[in-house]
């Protein structure tokens, strides 16, 4: 079972690393998300990704990068602020 921690863990992973990341990566941490309980996640099948609602979040992740098998960055940053706002994750400042 997933721990607040090892998802804080899993999304700082992540964040040192925006433009290397796969989409079955995301779907992991919102895996394990969903495993905390008491967090209502929607997650819908878009032409290209996924649209996960999670909590009030509305996140949405395009999976569809012609020759490469990553997430675009920008996703990725929307992904990582949207754990900010939910408190999943915080920004270490430097």
């Amino acid at each position: 079972m997933a721990t607040r921690e090892r998802i804080g863990r899993a999304l700082a992973d992540i964040a040192g690393r925006p433009r290397a990341v796969r989409f079955e990566e995301i779907a992991q941490i919102v895996n394990q998300i969903r495993t905390l309980g008491g967090i209502p996640i929607v997650e819908r099948p878009t032409t290209h990704g996924y649209q996960y609602t999670i909590g009030s979040k509305i996140i949405r992740v395009c999976k569809h990068n012609p020759g490469d098998s990553h997430v675009k960055k920008a996703y990725v940053e929307d992904f990582l602020d949207a754990m900010v706002e939910l408190g999943f994750y915080v920004v270490e400042e430097e």
